[in-house]
């Protein structure tokens, strides 16, 4: 079963690019919390006060990456499962005359030593258009007849 190697390769790339995410993420949660934690109260209140605001403010975003980074790894490990489906599902690896697409948590390119495929949500352009499809059916990306597609295979999905 080459697909279902070809999607473990695949996710086990994704899982990768999330990690890095995740450890990065992690760092600079701890690397702003020790920014905080050094800073002193000087004679400038509002300009220490507008410098603690930054600080809090870049910890939010670094934990809500985290916090992003952690809900597409348990999206990634609950792919882990090979089944095959008729129709185009959440998981799916699909192929088609204009590429390999995996359809689960948007992640963009994903390259493996058996090539290149784009991770895609569901909600992407081309992830709804591909949902609920079949071998054989076409689809036409935002009405450009230079980005039509046609689904060669059965695709492999999450159980």
């Amino acid at each position: 079963m080459k697909e279902a190697k070809s999607k473990s390769l695949i996710l086990k790339q994704m899982m990768e690019i999330v990690n890095e995410k995740l450890l990065l993420s992690k760092g600079q949660i701890t690397s702003i919390n020790q920014s905080k934690s050094s800073a002193t109260k000087n004679t400038a209140g509002d300009k220490h006060e507008t410098g603690r605001a930054m600080m809090e403010r870049e910890l939010a975003i670094a934990e809500a990456q985290k916090a992003k980074a952690q809900k597409q790894l348990l999206d990634i490990e609950s792919m882990l499962g090979v089944s095959i489906s008729e129709t185009v599902k959440s998981g799916s690896l699909v192929n088609t005359t204009k590429g390999r697409f995996l359809i689960g948590v948007a992640l963009g390119k994903v390259e493996t030593e058996l090539g290149l495929c784009f991770a895609i949500s569901q909600a992407s352009p081309m992830g709804s258009l591909l949902f609920g499809k079949k071998v054989g059916d076409s689809v036409e990306l935002n009405g450009n007849s230079d980005y039509k597609c046609r689904i060669k295979e059965r695709y492999l999905h999450l159980k």
